[in-house]
């Protein structure tokens, strides 16, 4: 497309398929309809990227030279490399595997309220049915700001060694259900704030909405949680 024009393929039924799109603007793929899936192969945009389904999204390159990427699925996403040179990324899905490297001046992932009680699982720990980040896919996120929000669902914290360029200023572990840290979150080597609470807005104790309901460090005689 030419210079500032933008790009948006509307699927209403079935699959969504690219194989290359190219946008100087914004490119748009919304996905519809109870079946199919939403895949891209390749997406190069000038003001940023909207990838929307009712099920799931699979891309393995999108990059945009400004503006904001978004990934939002009923389901789960599958992504490659994810690159806003100039803006953030966003996840909003059941599940989300990143296999690739994620950049953006701040990445926010949420765990989608489906109404399932699908815990948030961190590095080794495990849950089944679980929406979960490995410490190899978090450490493929590069960016000053990071967020993980669990929404009103429970979060399972193991062994994770977060690398400096994850929330290298800010990571947020966020989340107004219950908090198990059950192994050793390791965040040092980076002059990063590191909050684990509610809300990304202030605590207010007389409203639970803005709190984690219980945040549960397993004592170190039970091989348990603790910050480092």
């Amino acid at each position: 497309n030419g210079a500032g024009s933008d790009l948006t393929v509307d699927a209403t039924r079935g699959d969504l398929n690219i194989i290359t799109g190219t946008a100087g603007g914004a490119i748009a793929l919304p996905k519809e309809g109870a079946t199919g899936i939403l895949t891209a192969a390749t997406l190069i945009a000038g003001t940023g990227a909207s990838l929307t389904s009712s099920t799931s999204i699979t891309a393995n390159n999108v990059q945009s030279a400004s503006g904001n990427i978004l990934f939002d699925a009923m389901q789960g996403v599958t992504v490659g490399t994810v690159t806003a040179q100039a803006g953030n990324v966003n996840f909003l899905a059941n599940d989300l595997d990143i296999n690739n490297s994620v950049t953006g001046s701040v990445v926010s992932i949420t765990n989608r309220n489906d109404g399932n009680d699908n815990v948030t699982v961190l590095g080794d720990a495990s849950a089944a049915g679980a929406f979960t980040l490995t410490q190899d896919e978090l450490n493929r996120i590069h960016a000053p700001v990071v967020s993980i929000d669990s929404l009103n669902q429970d979060v399972l914290i193991g062994n994770v060694a977060f690398a400096n360029d994850v929330g290298s200023t800010r990571l947020n572990l966020l989340g107004t259900a219950r908090f198990d840290i059950v192994g050793a979150i390791t965040a040092s080597g980076a002059a990063r704030t590191l909050q684990i609470r509610g809300t990304l807005d202030p605590a207010d104790p007389n409203d639970p909405s803005t709190m984690a309901s219980i945040i549960r460090i397993v004592p170190p005689s039970q091989a348990g949680g603790r910050i480092i």
